[in-house]
């Protein structure tokens, strides 16, 4: 695995040579390729991705506080919310699939000044996004006990978990439209405005969090009921206010459904998303493998995976940062400042995830006691926090490489790997070792880190090759 990653080292190395019309470059750090100036509108890559990193914490909050709430309430409640939470992450991810093929082909359209498309591409998008949603809708409120049923809950938990799932439901076309005009905000420059959208409905959602479970407000429905449906209302909120922004910048826009364009989002959009899908499909296996374990088990997992959840939000911002800017510069045809940029963030994303995991293991303590203060739960997170340093490793070549694939149309390569890597390490290696070989959740997480660090290598290979530059796009 060392050996392995040295390749990261070799790859970071950029050439002396200079390339016509660009100055401030050194071999270490050029940072002409980090800006694009855009109709007088000044664009870089870190007034990209630091909005969008905050924009991800702020998506991961909504999950962490209402752990953190209801923690307080009932063991039970924390694992039912949970378990319903990574029902409801696949079917978003799959959402998101449409906004991934959108914002990579309205890239490319920016930066090559085809405006005109770029806002056809963009109502046709938004047309599948309500659809879709409104479909999902009404397959999880039918089929809740089905869904939930299949993640090996039983007794209260079961109840909790369906009633979660059936009302948060409810929300999709709110909370996907949200998702589709904030990454279309970031992908016009205007990034700011969707980070403020997550700071609004994230303290629409603690407040109305709080008071749900710490006021004497009377509610028609359940604790859990109402906690999902504080999570909807506040993702409408944020949903209002991404429209409302969309609109005041004059993004490019114009409702046409067009047969070819939705054939296109789709072509680029499925694949792309299909990553992410295995990962939160993997992340469902997997704690179907430990529920029958008990609830300490799965709190267990819930808090862990709250806390390294943080720890891969700046290569994840960074990445998706860095896609906005090939898909820019693969419209122009700017191949050189295309592997300049992505070596040096891919350089900068590795150190982050390395530093940030670090962290989490040495302030493990102080970290899970802002969630319990139960001795076996700590004790079991130790092993998993040290393998977890791995895992973010391999997370941070993967958030840089498989995004700047994607944003020059390879997104078979990674729908492929994603698909291998993700079966025979996140479900088959994490059922040996977690269920024949009796580790448990710290079998689950060196299956993870082998998922990441394999697809990883081959995502570095496949780079490396450059067929990805002979793509033809449109």
């Amino acid at each position: 695995m060392v050996i392995s990653y040295e390749f990261i080292i070799l790859n970071m190395k950029i050439s002396h040579k200079s390339y016509s019309g660009e100055t401030g470059y050194n071999m270490f750090y050029n940072h002409s390729v980090t800006v694009i100036n855009d109709n007088g509108k000044h664009i870089s890559v870190y007034s990209l991705a630091l909005p969008l990193f905050f924009e991800s914490i702020f998506l991961l909050l909504y999950g962490t506080v209402n752990t953190l709430m209801l923690s307080d309430y009932s063991p039970e409640a924390v694992s039912a919310t949970s378990v319903a939470q990574q029902i409801i992450c696949i079917f978003t991810v799959i959402l998101n699939m449409i906004t991934k093929g959108s914002v990579i082909l309205i890239s490319i359209n920016l930066g090559s000044k085809s405006i005109k498309k770029a806002a056809d591409i963009t109502g046709s998008g938004c047309f599948l996004t309500v659809i879709i949603s409104l479909m999902f809708t009404a397959f999880c409120v039918l089929f809740s006990k089905q869904l939930i049923g299949m993640m090996n809950l039983s007794g209260k938990a079961y109840t909790m978990a369906c009633e979660y799932l059936k009302f948060y439901a409810c929300f999709f076309p709110c909370a996907a439209t949200m998702s589709y005009f904030n990454n279309l905000l970031i992908c016009n420059g205007f990034s700011k405005f969707s980070m403020t959208g997550g700071i609004v409905s994230n303290i629409v959602n603690v407040i109305l969090s709080y008071m749900v479970l710490y006021t004497d407000v009377n509610l028609p429905f359940s604790v859990v009921k109402s906690v999902a449906v504080s999570a909807g209302l506040a993702q409408t909120a944020g949903m209002f206010l991404a429209v409302i922004f969309f609109i005041k910048k004059h993004c490019p826009f114009k409702l046409k459904i067009a047969k070819s364009l939705v054939i296109q989002i789709l072509k680029f959009g499925i694949p792309s998303g299909m990553c992410l899908l295995f990962f939160y499909i993997a992340q469902a296996i997997t704690t179907s493998f430990i529920t029958v374990l008990g609830v300490t088990v799965i709190n267990t997992k819930v808090y862990v995976s709250n806390i390294v959840g943080y720890t891969s939000k700046v290569s994840l911002a960074l990445g998706n940062a860095t896609s906005v800017f090939v898909g820019r510069y693969r419209g122009a045809e700017k191949f050189d400042k295309i592997k300049i940029l992505y070596r040096q963030n891919l350089f900068i994303a590795i150190m982050f995830n390395i530093t940030l995991s670090v962290l989490a293991f040495v302030f493990r303590k102080q970290l899970l006691s802002i969630f319990t203060d139960n001795k076996t739960i700590i004790k079991t997170a130790l092993p998993i926090l040290i393998i977890d340093i791995f895992v973010e490793i391999g997370r941070g070549v993967n958030h840089i490489t498989e995004n700047s694939l994607n944003a020059n149309g390879d997104v078979k390569t990674t729908f492929i790997t994603s698909v291998a890597t993700c079966w025979a390490c996140s479900v088959l290696l994490a059922y040996i070792f977690s269920v024949r070989l009796g580790l448990g959740l710290t079998g689950i997480w060196i299956a993870f880190a082998a998922d990441e660090i394999s697809k990883g290598i081959i995502y570095l290979i496949r780079w490396k090759s450059g067929k990805w530059g002979k793509i033809q796009i449109q």
